[in-house]
C-alpha cells in the first residue's frame, strides 16, 4: 500500500480506511460501504485515528489495485484527482474492497486477523497502536497478542501533544479539519481577534461577502469553524461529529439571514471556484469564503469581467487590501465596493499571531489533560510532568520569555505560521516522548536522570536534547530559525563568571525542580570541555530565572544578550501596548540616537565630530561607497531635530520616527538594533538590504519637503577640519559682480 505525503509526514489516512473497511466486512459482511459509514467506524474508535481525513483514500486505494469506486467515471475531480466530499455524500457513493479481494477474506476469516495486525505494525507508531486497543472491538485480540495493551497511566492529552508536531510519525492533529472533532482543541484555543468582525459583517443587515486568506497554517479554516460554531449557536467547548463540510449553508443563530461557507475554495477547479463566487454575489444572504492568494485574484478577475468592470482595478484594490494590517473594528478599511455585494478581504498573514501563539502556550500548560499525570506511577521521574511543572511554576513569565524568542524570529528571518508555532511549543514540551517510552525506563535511576536532563524544554525548544538534532531540523520550522541566530552562545563575562559557583550564587532564581539539574551542570560547567553544559545552563536562567530586585537590571541586560537584540523587550512591550510607553526622557533619548546615527549615515562624518549641541540632520552630496573619505561635502537639506518625535503607527504596528507629520521611517527591530548598536560603537553588526532601501527611501522623502526652501545661490558645505572637526560654512553667489562670498 503507496502511501502520501503530507505536511506531517506519511498520512496514515489509506491504512485508517482499509481498517474500517475490514471491520465493516467482519461486523457487517459488506463489501461496499459509503465515506459516511466509513468515517462512523473511525469517529467510534476515538482518539487519535477518527481525525484521519477519508476523503483522499476513498478514491485513490483504487491506485494499490484493491480497491473500487462506484459511478467513479461519472464523478467530479480536482485538479488533485480527488474526488469532491459534498457529491460523495449527496450521492451516496460506495467504494470497497474488490470481488477478488472480498472472495478473498470470506474463503480466509482466520487470515483478517494478520492482516488487521500487520497493518497496525507497518504503518501505525506505537502510541497509535496503544491507544486502539480498547477502541477497535475487532481487533482486541489480536492487539493483546503482540502486546498492545495500554497502561493504565496512559495520558491521552500527551498524546494529543505529539499528534501536533512532525517530529514523530503522530501529527495526526496538526490541521484544523482534525481539530475540530477533537475534544483536547477547544482548551487550547485562543480566538483570533478578527473572528468578532467577521461575525458582526456576515450578520448584519446588508448582505456582503467576506473572504479569509492567507497562507497554510496561518488559522483560516480555524477561523471559519469559529464562526461556524457562533452563528449555529453550538458551544465552542463542543466537538463536531464530522468535519466542517467544503460547503455549508445555514440560517445564522444570532440572525435571521442565511448564511453559506465555503471551508477552502482552493481545493476547487477554476470553473467551480467562478461558480460558488458568482453566486455569492447573485444570491440572497452573507458568504464567508475561505481561500488562498493566487486562486482568489485568479477568481475575483474572472468575476469582474463578467460583470464588464475593470478588471485592473479590481486586482490593485485587491492587492491593496492584502497588504493592510488589520486593526480591530476598522472592517471599512478592508471593504472593496467595486462588487454587487460589499467585500471584504482580510489576510491573516498580516495580523500579528506572535502573542496569539503565546496565549496558546499558556493554555497548553493549563489544560484540564494534565490532571491523569497526578496519579501516574512515573509522575516523579517523567521528564514531560518535570517540563510542565519548570514552566508553571512561573507561567506568565515562560510566556513572555517564548513571545520575545518568536518576535526576534519574526522580525529578523519570517514570520510563522500559527501552525508552525503550536507544533513547536508541542515538542518543547514532550520531545516526542509518550507515556508507554517513560513507563517503560521508570524502574532503572539512570534512565530516568538521564531522561530529565536530555529532555528539558530550555533544550528541546532550540531543538537540542530528545531526537536527533537534524531530525528537528527538518521537522519544525522554528528550530531551524531559531538556530540561525547562535542564542545561548555567548554571553559577558560577568555572567561567565558566575556559571561556575552553585545555584544560590547565580544573578536569579530557579525552580525547585530544576536545582539538581542545574547544580550538576554547573560543576561540569567548570570542567575544560563543557561548552554545551554552559549554553544548556544559559538556556535554564534565560526560561526560568527571575531575578531579585536587587538584581532586576543584571538579568535585564543578560535577557538582552542572550536575545541578541537591545530593544526587543521595549519594541515588545510597545507592540502589545500599540504605543510608546517609555518615559518623555527615553523617547528623546531614542530620537536623538537615531538621528544621530542617520546622520552618520548621511553624511559619512561619525556624530562624533560634530559639537555637543549640534542639533541638525544633514542630507550631503557625497560618494555612494559609504568607504569613501570626503572631507568637504555640499548640504543637500538640514533639518532640525526639534521637528523629529517619535510615535507608534498601528498600520505598520511599529514605532517610527517622523518628521513635522509630513514623512516617517518605521523603526522596525532589526533598524532599531543596529541603530542602538551603531550609536555604543559596535562594529560587527549589519543592516539587511531592505532596511538600507527604506533609509534611502526617507532621505528621499525629507528631500522633497525642502525643495521650495533652497535659495538656488546659497551653497552649504560640511566641512572636516585637520582636528576632525566638522563644521558648516555657507556660501553664496552674488550676482551682480559674479563672484562667491562667504557668509560663515
Amino acid at each position: 500500500m503507496r502511501r502520501g505525503h503530507g505536511a506531517q509526514g506519511k498520512s496514515i489516512a489509506k491504512p485508517t480506511l482499509m481498517l474500517a473497511a475490514l471491520e465493516l466486512f467482519i461486523v457487517r459482511s459488506t463489501r461496499l460501504n459509503t465515506l459516511s459509514d466509513y468515517e462512523e467506524v473511525v469517529n467510534k474508535w476515538g482518539h487519535p485515528l477518527k481525525d484521519a481525513t477519508l476523503l483522499y483514500p476513498f478514491a485513490r486505494l483504487k491506485e494499490d489495485g484493491i480497491w473500487e469506486v462506484e459511478y467513479e467515471d461519472k464523478l467530479t475531480k480536482t485538479s488533485k484527482n480527488d474526488l469532491l466530499r459534498s457529491e460523495v455524500i449527496n450521492k451516496n457513493i460506495r467504494a470497497g474492497f474488490t470481488k477478488d479481494i472480498y472472495k478473498a477474506l470470506q474463503d480466509n476469516k482466520q487470515g483478517i486477523k494478520k492482516i488487521v495486525s500487520a497493518v497496525l505494525c507497518e504503518f501505525f507508531d506505537e502510541e497509535q497502536r496503544s491507544l486502539l486497543t480498547e477502541s477497535v472491538s475487532a481487533f482486541v485480540d489480536e492487539s493483546k497478542e503482540h502486546k498492545l495493551a495500554r497502561e493504565p497511566q496512559m495520558n491521552h492529552f500527551i498524546a494529543y501533544l505529539n499528534s501536533l508536531h512532525n517530529v514523530t510519525s503522530s501529527g495526526a492533529n496538526a490541521l484544523a479539519e482534525s481539530q475540530a472533532l477533537n475534544e483536547y482543541f477547544h482548551e487550547i484555543y485562543e480566538p483570533f481577534p478578527v473572528v468578532n468582525d467577521i461575525k458582526a459583517a456576515l450578520n448584519s443587515e446588508d448582505d456582503c461577502v467576506v473572504i479569509v486568506t492567507g497562507h497554510a497554517g496561518d488559522g483560516k479554516s480555524t477561523v471559519a469553524l469559529d464562526i461556524y460554531k457562533q452563528l449555529q449557536g453550538i458551544p465552542l467547548h463542543t466537538p463536531l461529529n464530522e468535519p466542517l463540510p467544503e460547503s455549508v449553508q445555514f440560517n445564522s443563530n444570532t440572525a435571521d439571514k442565511l448564511i453559506s461557507i465555503i471551508k477552502d475554495m482552493s481545493e476547487l477547479s477554476s470553473g467551480d471556484r467562478l461558480d460558488r463566487v458568482s453566486r455569492a454575489y447573485r444570491e440572497e444572504g452573507s458568504w464567508l469564503i475561505i481561500s488562498n492568494t493566487g486562486p482568489l485574484l485568479n477568481t475575483l478577475r474572472e468575476l469582474a469581467s463578467s460583470y464588464s468592470a475593470n478588471e485592473r482595478e479590481i486586482e490593485s484594490n485587491v492587492l491593496a487590501s492584502l497588504q493592510k494590517s488589520y486593526s480591530r473594528g476598522h472592517l471599512e478599511r478592508h471593504t472593496l465596493s467595486h462588487l454587487p455585494k460589499n467585500t471584504v478581504i482580510i489576510n491573516l498573514t498580516r495580523i500579528d499571531n506572535v502573542y496569539l501563539g503565546s496565549k496558546i502556550f499558556s493554555k497548553i500548560i493549563n489544560h484540564s489533560g494534565w490532571t491523569a499525570c497526578h496519579e501516574c506511577k512515573s509522575y516523579n521521574i517523567c521528564p514531560i510532568v518535570t517540563n510542565r511543572e519548570s514552566l508553571l511554576h512561573n507561567l506568565e513569565q515562560t510566556e513572555e520569555r517564548t513571545r520575545w524568542l518568536y518576535r526576534k524570529i519574526t522580525e529578523y528571518e519570517e514570520k510563522l505560521t500559527l501552525r508552525q508555532m503550536v507544533a513547536h511549543m508541542a515538542y518543547s514540551i514532550t520531545g516526542g516522548l509518550t507515556c508507554k517510552y517513560v513507563h517503560n525506563h521508570a524502574d532503572n535511576l539512570n534512565d530516568t536522570t538521564q531522561l530529565k536532563e536530555n529532555y528539558l524544554f530550555s533544550d528541546l525548544f532550540f531543538g537540542y536534547g530528545g531526537p536527533s538534532k537534524n531530525n528537528t531540523y527538518q521537522s519544525l520550522r522554528a528550530i531551524e530559525l531559531l538556530n540561525r541566530h547562535n542564542f545561548s552562545m555567548y554571553t559577558s563575562a560577568f555572567y561567565e563568571k558566575q556559571l561556575t559557583h552553585s545555584v544560590d550564587n547565580l544573578w536569579a532564581y530557579l525552580p525547585d525542580v530544576l536545582i539538581p539539574t542545574a547544580n550538576k551542570m554547573i560543576n561540569h560547567a567548570k570542567q575544560p570541555n563543557s561548552s554545551f553544559s554552559r549554553y544548556s545552563l544559559r538556556r535554564i536562567i534565560y526560561f526560568f530565572g527571575t531575578p531579585s530586585e536587587r538584581n532586576n537590571e543584571e538579568h535585564h541586560n543578560f535577557l538582552c544578550e542572550f536575545l541578541l537584540s537591545p530593544n526587543i523587550v521595549n519594541y515588545e512591550n510597545w507592540r502589545h501596548a500599540a504605543d510608546i510607553t517609555s518615559s518623555k526622557k527615553q523617547q528623546n533619548e531614542l530620537k536623538n540616537m537615531c538621528l544621530k546615527v542617520l546622520l552618520e549615515i548621511f553624511s559619512g562624518f561619525s556624530s562624533g565630530q560634530f559639537s555637543s549641541s549640534h542639533d541638525r540632520l544633514y542630507i550631503t552630496l557625497r560618494h555612494p561607497k559609504a568607504s569613501s573619505v570626503q572631507p568637504a561635502q555640499i548640504i543637500s537639506g538640514s533639518f532640525y531635530f526639534d521637528d523629529f518625535k517619535i510615535l507608534y503607527d498601528p498600520e505598520v504596528d511599529c514605532p517610527i520616527l517622523v518628521y513635522k507629520d509630513k514623512v516617517s521611517l518605521p523603526l522596525t527591530l532589526p533598524l532599531l538594533d543596529f541603530i542602538t548598536q551603531r550609536h555604543f560603537g559596535y562594529l560587527g553588526g549589519d543592516l539587511e538590504q531592505i532596511h538600507r532601501t527604506k533609509i534611502e527611501w526617507f532621505r528621499a522623502e525629507l528631500l522633497k519637503t525642502q525643495e521650495d526652501d533652497n535659495d538656488p545661490n546659497e551653497i552649504r558645505v560640511l566641512r572636516s577640519n585637520i582636528d576632525g572637526q566638522v563644521k558648516e560654512k555657507k556660501f553664496i553667489l552674488e550676482d551682480t559682480h559674479k563672484r562667491m562670498e562667504v557668509l560663515q
